[in-house]
């Protein structure tokens, strides 16, 4: 349990859906959302869940192809690698992250 844990759990902004305070989301010129530091945030401190679809780097690699194709240069990709295998694909499921 949370309470056992010295601090209290790490966790607990991800199961209420929350983003640190000292975080702000605006409009990244250019670029679409963003996340920024309104104020300085100490190491290890949480910020906000990261979520999406995942995807395989096969996937991954098609939908960049399909855009790139279509040479939609206005069309954002919102994806981090999770590991070397899987994809995390925000566009279309994601949060505020």
């Amino acid at each position: 349990a949370c309470e056992a844990v010295e601090g209290g759990c790490n966790n607990r902004g991800v199961s209420r859906k929350e983003v640190n305070p000292a975080v702000e989301i605006r409009e990244a010129p250019g670029k679409g959302l963003g996340a920024f530091a309104i104020r300085d945030i100490p190491k290890g401190s949480f910020i906000a869940e990261y979520a999406g679809e995942l995807i395989s780097i096969k996937e991954k690699n098609r939908r960049i192809a399909e855009v790139t194709a279509h040479r939609n240069a206005e069309e954002k990709h919102y994806m981090m690698a999770l590991d070397s295998q899987r994809i995390i694909d925000c566009k279309e499921k994601g949060n505020d992250a």
